[in-house]
């Protein structure tokens, strides 16, 4: 173990010497990152070269984005990755997905940049081999990661503070599919942090909101910038007798929403979208894991 650690270190600061001296070529860097990730998500490809090929692209992801020019380069080619990045450019958010016959796997990193871009930061995101009770309620670093896509971002400015808030799919079992209302801190040390007390439902204050649903189900969840409103499906189970059993949940054609008050996010049950065109332009942003086919 201790062994492979060194190696992978040791790749991780060969490939980033090479890339500062020739900060030139992001282009052709990135073609490689999209060459070794166009398998991630499928399941039937070997598990040995599917792990060898995620080896090589995190060590490469890494340190392309120490490079600081990597800032500002858009990397549209690598479709596989989510990439999220606030107005102020403090942070950039990348989530991907490999998928395996035991089910789904998420990964992630977040590049970090000093106001005056003389360096860039990358922490790598992991999920905890421990079972986090109460998630709803905690906030979470790096290393208690929660594991999934992040497709949208939205800024919250609170005085002289920001905090983001993320939408995002996580691909759990074959029975159901999640997605989460989340937020991502960023303080002055450039340490990162999950979770914030601003969700508030029936008197209760929560860190993050959890939907469940069944798997093969399309939930919509999607920021409605000019209401200021998190729209989203509202779930029920099939039948009521059902309840609990999160497999048998769908989208049950009403909607509730979180609506931004104060720097606080209120629920408002049963929202009426009468307009449905005020919604245009995040028609994208309900993500839903589509594997390819056989």
């Amino acid at each position: 173990m201790v062994i492979m650690k060194l190696a992978k270190l040791i790749v991780i600061l060969s490939i980033t010497g090479i890339i500062h001296a020739q900060s030139h070529s992001l282009a052709s860097y990135e073609d490689s990152l999209v060459a070794l990730s166009t398998n991630f998500l499928h399941p039937e490809y070997p598990e040995e070269l599917k792990k060898e090929k995620l080896t090589r692209f995190e060590s490469l992801l890494h340190a392309v984005l120490l490079n600081t020019e990597s800032v500002d380069y858009p990397f549209s080619q690598l479709t596989q990755v989510s990439k999220l990045q606030p107005p102020n450019k403090r942070f950039r958010l990348f989530t991907w997905f490999t998928v395996h016959p035991w089910g789904y796997k998420a990964h992630g990193m977040v590049q970090i940049t000093d106001s005056k871009r003389k360096k860039n930061r990358v922490i790598t995101l992991s999920e905890p081999t421990e079972t986090i009770k109460s998630i709803s309620n905690k906030s979470l670093d790096a290393s208690h990661w929660l594991g999934m896509v992040y497709y949208d971002l939205i800024p919250v400015i609170q005085g002289k503070n920001t905090y983001y808030v993320l939408l995002g799919f996580h691909g759990n079992d074959g029975l159901t599919h999640k997605k989460f209302i989340d937020v991502i801190t960023v303080s002055s040390n450039g340490t990162i942090k999950f979770g914030a007390p601003v969700f508030i439902q029936d008197q209760r204050t929560s860190h993050r909101v959890i939907f469940e649903y069944r798997a093969n189900a399309k939930m919509s969840l999607r920021y409605n910038e000019k209401n200021k409103m998190i729209v989203f499906d509202h779930l029920s189970p099939e039948n009521p007798s059902l309840k609990g059993q999160y497999q048998y949940y769908v989208p049950d054609f009403s909607y509730d929403a979180f609506k931004l008050e104060k720097g606080k996010w209120i629920y408002k049950p049963d929202i009426f979208t009468k307009n449905e065109s005020e919604n245009k332009g995040n028609e994208g942003k309900k993500y839903d894991l589509i594997l390819p086919e056989k």
